[in-house]
């Protein structure tokens, strides 16, 4: 008999909506800033961020070019995400709805 603690669970994907319908729910919001601000995520994200950025011996040190494009390409990544997901927590839905919130800044996420 498994132990339930090592039960695995289907990955569940939420389905993407409307970046006008994500601010109109101020549930939503109040709750990403819960997470967003929480020391234990802040702290997970900075460990991705720093552990992608290249160091010293990882520029010099790289026989592969190739190999720093793809690190760079992993900060990137991290570092939008992370500011992304703060962008998410920041406007009101009285914002949108005044039309305050300039979408043209989420195109990279349609």
């Amino acid at each position: 008999m498994p132990l339930p603690f090592l039960k695995k669970e289907a990955p569940t994907t939420a389905t993407p909506i409307p970046i006008e319908r994500w601010f109109a729910d101020i549930t939503n919001v109040e709750r990403l800033r819960e997470i967003v601000s929480d020391p234990v995520f802040q702290q997970a994200a900075a460990i991705l961020v720093s552990s992608a950025q290249p160091d010293f011996s990882s520029i010099v040190g790289t026989p592969n070019p190739d190999l720093l494009k793809n690190k760079q390409c992993w900060l990137a990544g991290y570092s939008d995400f992370a500011r992304d997901l703060s962008k998410l927590t920041k406007h009101s839905a009285t914002q949108n709805q005044q039309g305050l919130l300039d979408l043209g800044e989420w195109d990279h996420l349609q």
